[in-house]
């Protein structure tokens, strides 16, 4: 496996400066927020592919995959309002412009969605699941056309909830960003939820959390609902089982994701380290 930066706790950084920083530590294969090409994210102000490719290629750095976070099913959205067929079949198309923005870039997965299952609604989580796999589907088809990958990642979802998005979308180019830490953040053991996924994961974001954290969430940011995450290592995820367990289904990027961009470049250089003494993980 090999280590790799995402890009939430670089927020606050331009694309150059970004790029800059994953290469300064070492961390060559980088994630990308898509959200910009279709909202116009100033921190992310490149309009043609040519340009940010040059940009990365100046940093010696390689766009692997890319981040969007759209909503693909009734009935209701990522924060559990009601949501129209219309809606979603809009959603539908701009998550194919993502993915073409991903293929102009050279990138090999997407994170088109992060779907979440608010607790007045559990009663039908299943049923939710099975829509968005079957939105999946139709993307994960699309996507093999423009030679990637998307996935789902868990965001608030259990790891059968996830596995029963999986079966539903029954695509080889559709799978799970694999997070260890979203698990465990909502009480699902990580190994075990890797042990569901099989050769489904994708892709991976590696952050730690403490279980007993005494911080706000808002200290992540304004309406999240987790504490935020600590370095890899510096929490109460087991790594020393989860990194060879994940190394025999996995050989990709595990990006690295710490989320406070104050002191991003410390911690997650501190990640770096804890990572790299696992044999299974290179930076290169």
């Amino acid at each position: 496996m090999i280590a790799g930066a995402a890009w939430f706790g670089f927020r606050r950084l331009t694309a150059a400066n970004y790029f800059a920083t994953a290469s300064a530590l070492g961390l060559t294969s980088v994630e990308i927020p898509l959200y910009w090409q279709v909202i116009e994210d100033q921190l992310f102000d490149l309009r043609r592919a040519d340009d940010l490719l040059d940009l990365a290629e100046d940093n010696g750095v390689r766009m692997h995959a890319g981040t969007a976070a759209i909503d693909l099913a009734l009935p209701f959205d990522i924060v559990g309002l009601p949501i129209s067929a219309e809606t979603v079949a809009f959603n539908i198309e701009l998550a194919k412009r993502v993915i073409d923005v991903g293929a102009s870039l050279g990138l090999e997965v997407i994170r088109v969605c992060e779907p979440n299952i608010e607790a007045p609604h559990l009663d039908i989580a299943d049923a939710y699941m099975e829509a968005y796999g079957f939105a999946l589907n139709g993307l994960g088809g699309y996507a093999e056309t423009r030679g990637l990958k998307v996935v789902a990642e868990n965001y608030g979802i259990t790891a059968a909830q996830t596995r029963t998005l999986l079966d539903a979308a029954d695509h080889p180019n559709v799978g799970t960003l694999f997070d260890p830490c979203n698990y465990f953040r909502i009480g699902d053991d990580p190994v075990d939820a890797l042990r569901l996924m099989g050769d489904k994961v994708f892709y991976c974001h590696l952050k730690d959390a403490i279980s007993d954290d005494q911080r706000a969430s808002t200290d992540l940011y304004a309406d999240s609902r987790w504490r935020p995450s600590v370095a890899v290592g510096q929490g109460d995820i087991d790594w020393h089982t989860l990194i060879p367990a994940l190394a025999s289904v996995y050989a990709g990027i595990v990006a690295i994701e710490y989320e406070m961009p104050d002191d991003v470049v410390a911690a997650t250089a501190v990640s770096r380290d804890f990572l790299l003494d696992f044999s299974a993980v290179r930076t290169s």
